[in-house]
């Protein structure tokens, strides 16, 4: 049985005092902190209904020494991406989003935290 799994991303431009490199933009992830304890996950990454429809996913990008997470997918509407995480072997997921913002033609990149232990529950 895979479980399913949604992550909403808020992304805000804020001129200064941002989390994005340049300090433009704000963004969060709800849950901050994703872990994966049981089975295999669909994870969907979405923005938050407080998130402009200016912002798209361009792509997403996975340091994944272990093979444990899919080909991410960015949906055709460019709202969501996908990833099929295994959850097979404990591993720290890097992952990066590369997001546009359509209205001030800016890319930037969001990173959430993704940690997995197969098997463990709290």
């Amino acid at each position: 049985m895979t479980n399913e799994v949604t992550i909403l991303l808020a992304v805000s431009l804020v001129e200064s005092g941002g989390n994005t490199g340049d300090g433009k933009y704000f963004y969060s992830f709800t849950p901050n902190l994703l872990h994966i304890e049981d089975g295999p996950s669909l994870l969907t990454y979405t923005f938050g209904p407080e998130t402009p429809p200016n912002f798209e996913f361009l792509a997403a990008f996975a340091c994944d020494p272990r093979n444990q997470l899919g080909m991410p997918r960015v949906s055709d509407d460019k709202r969501s991406v996908t990833i099929r995480h295994f959850n097979t072997l404990g591993q720290l997921a890097l992952l990066s989003f590369l997001v546009k913002d359509t209205l001030q033609n800016c890319t930037l990149s969001c990173d959430p935290q993704v940690t997995n232990i197969p098997g463990h529950t709290s």
